[in-house]
């Protein structure tokens, strides 16, 4: 059947215009039907698109919409007329908008207003967010396999904790990256695919290799969840790697991206986020900018820390198997266990913290116990700061076994943080007094 018979639903189509947070009108939005089912993401136009109603009809028919070009052109053209339309919200990122959590097929919060997203951010969400299996068949398998790694565990309270960042560590540049570092065969990348499946599955990692306008956008439409960059050695070999790092760090920490003219604006509009990220490389940030003449600032240091990842040898990231485990075969079950299920739990955690502010008094009451427990000197500002975010991860992690989201115990929890946060400092510090 040819697109443009189809029998048209129009009357019931659902056209809004979305205002920018700032206040002006920004663009048309329009919920359109398909072969008699209703989109869940609206069709993005300008708003100026209200005064032509032949380009709105041809942007609906490019789309598939059910519609008629000539017989649904007089309605249409009454659905464009400014009081007729809904009054609605547009963003330019997913995640976190204001008290409601917004996800690419769904929003979380009690009766959100019409909320679009710009299409750009939209499209990228299916890189980041899917889901496969039931969440007890991820908490099972994944969560409860975790367990005879460190490096996993620390992963998915990486991701727990991304929902929470923006909520609880309020600042220009909280957002931070994490590096597993260490040569190869050792697990680094399943590590980040387990991060990876609280939100979505282990074949949508991104890489390094893109612009930097494309990297603001992966973050814009991952915000407040966890963004997984799979193998920063694809940009060791930079003779700038030192300046280069340390400028995407300092662009992914900062929330915002490059703001364009308003010539352009249409095309490149402002993008916000909240965003933790987890990559991997053969060595540290640390000694790779060393090696190109690059010495790191604490403020890079704050941005990006490194976690050595024992060598093959010790088991790579399986550092805590029992006797008679196989480290390669354990990543044989990990991988084929993300496979099955991914993207579960961040839906089960999303629905246990939106519109639940104890969460956030818990979380930040468990970040301000452990960095007390630290002991930390209050005038060592990029510690406390470190710390700061390492405490966020250790009360993801509480607050994710206290609501049934992982099958672990406190003392596993706090060791693992622990550990790592200990291991990261060494990277920078050499004197045992100042890692102890």
């Amino acid at each position: 059947m040819n697109k443009i018979s189809r029998k048209s639903n129009l009357s019931k189509f659902q056209f809004g215009l979305f205002l920018n947070e700032d206040g002006p009108a920004s663009r048309l939005g329009i919920y359109y039907f398909v072969r008699g089912k209703l989109t869940m993401k609206p069709l993005i136009l300008a708003a100026s698109e209200i005064t032509n109603p032949r380009k709105v009809m041809n942007s609906l028919i490019d789309v598939g919409a059910d519609i008629h070009p000539v017989h649904d052109m007089t309605e249409l053209k009454q659905r464009l007329k400014r009081e007729a339309l809904i009054v609605g919200v547009f963003s330019t990122k997913l995640g976190w908008f204001g008290d409601y959590f917004l996800m690419p097929d769904r929003n979380f919060g009690e009766s959100p207003p019409p909320i679009a997203v710009e299409p750009g951010v939209r499209d990228l969400a299916s890189l980041h967010f899917n889901q496969c299996g039931h969440f007890d068949g991820w908490r099972d398998t994944v969560a409860r396999l975790a367990t005879k790694s460190s490096y996993c565990m620390f992963a998915i309270m990486m991701a727990i904790a991304s929902v929470l960042l923006s909520k609880v560590l309020r600042g220009n540049d909280e957002g931070f990256i994490c590096n597993f570092a260490g040569g190869t065969s050792r697990g680094k990348t399943t590590a980040l695919i387990v991060g990876k499946s609280v939100s979505g599955g282990p074949k949508k990692l991104i890489s390094w290799g893109m612009t930097k306008r494309k990297l603001c956008e992966q973050l814009a439409a991952a915000s407040d969840t966890l963004l997984a960059i799979d193998d920063l050695d694809t940009e060791a070999s930079r003779s700038d790697f030192g300046k280069f790092i340390a400028d995407v760090t300092h662009l992914l920490a900062s929330g915002s991206s490059m703001v364009y003219s308003n010539v352009v604006k249409a095309q490149l509009p402002d993008l916000h986020w909240s965003a933790i990220a987890l990559t991997c490389a053969k060595d540290t940030v640390e000694n790779l900018s060393r090696d190109n003449g690059y010495s790191r600032s604490p403020s890079d240091r704050v941005r990006l820390f490194d976690i050595p990842v024992p060598d093959p040898a010790e088991g790579g990231i399986w550092d805590r198997m029992d006797n008679g485990d196989s480290g390669s075969e354990l990543t044989i079950q990990m991988q084929k266990h993300v496979s099955s299920n991914h993207g579960t739990a961040l839906i089960r955690w999303l629905d246990i913290c939106v519109g639940n502010p104890k969460i956030l008094e818990d979380t930040k009451d468990l970040i301000a116990w452990y960095v007390d427990k630290r002991q930390i000197n209050a005038s060592a500002g990029i510690e406390q700061r470190i710390a700061a975010k390492f405490g966020l991860i250790f009360a993801a992690g509480i607050l994710a076994a206290e609501n049934g989201i992982v099958p672990w115990h406190r003392d596993d929890i706090e060791s693992v943080v622990v550990e790592l946060h200990g291991a990261a400092l060494a990277t920078v510090y050499d004197e045992d007094d100042e890692v102890e």
